[in-house]
């Protein structure tokens, strides 16, 4: 078994990674070259590929940049942090490894051959862990930090690195069950929020406004960047920053899996851009631009979300991915949650000792608040089960929540 890094996504074979990662547009061979071809800001690439004398066995995608490591907190958090900062411009700024993908897909890419047999799987783990502390020696990078690990797959993600890397609750991803007993959507709603969609639905047309949905997006890929920036500033977690590359090259790379979905204002003027992922059986809203000039965005916010919801519902799928962030109106419009995890280790004393002591602190065992909006709750139950999520529960909601 030999384990090789490479630097650029063209050193590998498409059809072994797709292979790999059966064939899901989020871990596909195109989105990570999208990435890379877009050539964001003082990233590095790197490639950990693992192979037997017969066939590649493991593919781990990587990255490697300055993180400020408040932008994954909450608010609470954020403003303790800041007012340190004023005595310590650094602190919690860190050169990371990251493992995994570098824009924010709520999945982890642990990429492993189907037909590994037992003896195997040991061999390569172990490989997996020295071959990444090796790395993050070689980069000269302070801490790996594994991305995002969704609370359904942790145990397997845990039985792969060892007892040296520790995870933390990092803000959960929401879903909309969309079919069977759930279409057509709101109509599996409680009253309250059935009534809510009917007039934030209103209002849009009161306004107007018109959907529109393309298919190519190269005319409109600054658009979409310029509507994408001004969410991205009001975000009070700000992940990766894209580049106006990235939507380019989404657009020519991902053509058959991706497309926007925008509004106008009768004016002509473009009111909202979804950049949308197509999965087998998901509909992934990846990246919204928002036009807050606007007189009334709240509205063309919660419609771009019901606009969402219904195109997975015209393509048939299982769920709508909504995402991170922004979770209130996500809440109120019918979403479920499950917690996402957060890896870290480094080599580094002191760093070690703040992830084992001082991250707890800083990442708390939060888990998503129930507040289901579903009139038939063993409807819900029953299709959170057979879609194989782990939804954990507490009554109130944490503050970045509220």
């Amino acid at each position: 078994m030999e384990a090789k890094w490479f630097t650029s996504i063209d050193e590998l074979s498409e059809i072994e990674w797709n292979n790999i990662f059966n064939n899901e547009t989020l871990k596909s061979y195109a989105i990570f070259k999208a990435v890379e071809y877009s050539k964001m800001d003082d990233v590095r690439h790197y490639y950990l590929k693992i192979a037997s004398d017969t066939a590649t066995l493991a593919i781990i995608p990587c990255f490697s940049y300055k993180l400020d490591l408040c932008v994954l907190l909450d608010s609470k958090t954020q403003r303790k942090i800041n007012n340190i900062r004023k005595f310590r411009k650094s602190f919690l700024f860190l050169n990371i490894f990251g493992v995994g993908s570098l824009i924010a897909t709520c999945e982890q890419h642990f990429g492993f051959s189907s037909e590994i047999s037992d003896e195997q799987f040991v061999e390569l783990k172990q490989l997996v862990n020295k071959e990444i502390k090796k790395k993050i020696k070689e980069t000269k990078d302070s801490i790996v930090f594994v991305k995002e690990v969704p609370a359904n797959k942790l145990n397997h993600i845990k039985t792969i690195l060892d007892s040296d890397f520790v995870f933390y609750y990092s803000l959960p991803n929401t879903f909309v069950p969309i079919g069977n007993e759930f279409q057509t959507y709101p109509k599996a709603l409680v009253h309250r929020s059935q009534k809510r969609y009917a007039k934030f639905v209103d209002k849009f047309n009161e306004l107007g406004l018109r959907w529109e949905i393309h298919k190519d997006f190269s005319d409109l890929t600054d658009t979409m960047f310029k509507l994408y920036l001004n969410v991205y500033h009001r975000s009070k977690n700000k992940f990766d920053k894209l580049n106006p590359d990235f939507f380019k090259e989404v657009n020519k790379l991902l053509h058959d899996n991706s497309y926007i979905v925008l509004s106008r204002m009768p004016s002509n003027e473009i009111a909202s851009m979804m950049l949308i992922i197509e999965e087998k059986d998901e509909l992934v809203p990846l990246y919204l631009g928002l036009n807050y000039d606007l007189p009334d965005y709240k509205t063309v916010y919660f419609n771009t979300l019901f606009k969402t919801i219904s195109e997975a519902e015209r393509k048939n799928k299982n769920v709508c991915v909504l995402g991170q962030t922004s979770y209130y109106p996500k809440i109120l419009s019918g979403t479920v949650m499950q917690s996402l995890f957060l890896g870290f280790y480094s080599h580094k004393t002191i760093i070690k000792w703040c992830i084992k002591y001082l991250f707890k602190y800083l990442f708390p065992d939060t888990k998503p608040p129930c507040d289901y909006r579903y009139k038939n709750k063993k409807d819900l139950e029953s299709w959170i089960k057979a879609n194989g999520l782990l939804v954990e529960i507490q009554k109130k909601f944490y503050e970045d929540v509220a």
